[in-house]
This record gives structure tokens, C-alpha cells and sequence, in this order.
């Protein structure tokens, strides 16, 4: 369909502005899963390498009952980035989100211990909460069920170097 100006000129609506990551992140906080998977999974299409974004898609996949996609786009942020996690805006509301996700791989854990995708995700949201020593327990226990990821070594590694660090 074409558009046309007042001299009979062809244009072409302009599409939607892309949200902003801050956006995305004030979508989850709000409660507002569905808005917020879409705002980071644009992101993340814009530019692949956008960790933060791909951790945001991880949390708003669980929320929405999609862990194998969570799982995977935190996989990926943790490969390229681990440290991203250090950089995801902190917040009541978002701290909420986070508690509600972490809950999700809790119960999985608890059914089973050797869940390694479990372990891992559980170390990347207890990491978000400000839990250093949880995220650790969490992916080592994953490391030491057998998941010998790029991904859980790198997460594991800078934990240990954070907690050396502190003391």
C-alpha cells in the first residue's frame, strides 16, 4: 500500500522506533513480560552481541514459561559476557522480577539437583540479587554435575576472582 503527501510524493510510514534497553528493562519491572521479551528480543536482532539484552530475554522467557529459550539466550550473554551481569539496572520492582524467575529454577532444582541448565540459571539470577556466594554454590554444583560449558567455567571464574577480590 502506498502513501502519498499532498504533491502526490510516495511515502512510507516510518517504522516504530526501537526501545531503548532502559525501556526494555522498566517493561520487566513493570510486570510487563510479554512487552519486555519483545523489547529485548528486538534488541537482541538489532544487534546479537547485546548481552544485557539477552540476559533480559532470559528472565522475561522464564516468566513466560519459555525456559528452553531463557536458558539458551543466557547461555549465549554468559559466553560472550559474563561480567554483563554486574551491568543489569538494579531495583525494587526488578529485584521482584528476578526473585519470581529465580523461584522457577529453584523448584526445578529441587526435583533435580543435577538440573546443570538449573544450576546455571539459578547462578546468573542469585549473581542479579546480589547473592555472590549462592551464584557460586549454584555453578559449581552445575560444573560439578557434568556441565563443562564455556559458558559455566567463565561465570564460575569471574565469581571466584569477585570473591577473592573482597576479602
Amino acid at each position: 500500500m502506498n502513501w502519498y503527501d499532498a504533491s502526490g510524493t510516495t511515502v512510507l510510514p516510518l517504522a516504530p522506533a526501537a526501545p531503548s534497553i532502559d525501556e526494555a528493562w522498566i517493561r520487566l519491572g513493570e510486570r510487563r513480560f510479554e512487552d519486555a521479551h519483545v523489547a529485548f528480543t528486538t534488541l537482541v536482532g538489532a544487534d546479537a552481541s547485546n548481552v544485557e539484552a539477552l540476559i533480559g530475554i532470559a528472565i522475561s522467557a522464564t516468566l513466560l514459561e519459555r525456559e528452553i529459550p531463557a536458558i539458551t539466550a543466557m547461555r549465549q550473554a554468559l559466553r560472550l559476557d559474563p561480567r554483563a551481569l554486574t551491568r543489569v539496572p538494579a531495583g525494587e520492582e526488578l529485584d521482584e522480577v528476578i526473585a519470581e524467575a529465580l523461584d522457577v529454577y529453584s523448584l526445578r532444582i529441587r526435583d533435580d539437583r543435577a538440573d546443570s541448565d538449573a544450576l546455571l540459571m539459578t547462578a546468573a539470577l542469585r549473581l542479579l540479587m546480589g547473592d555472590v556466594s549462592g551464584a557460586y554454590f549454584a555453578v559449581d554444583a552445575g560444573i560439578g554435575t557434568g556441565d563443562a560449558s564455556l559458558e559455566a567455567e567463565s561465570l564460575r571464574a569471574m565469581l571466584e576472582e569477585g570473591m577473592y577480590e573482597r576479602f
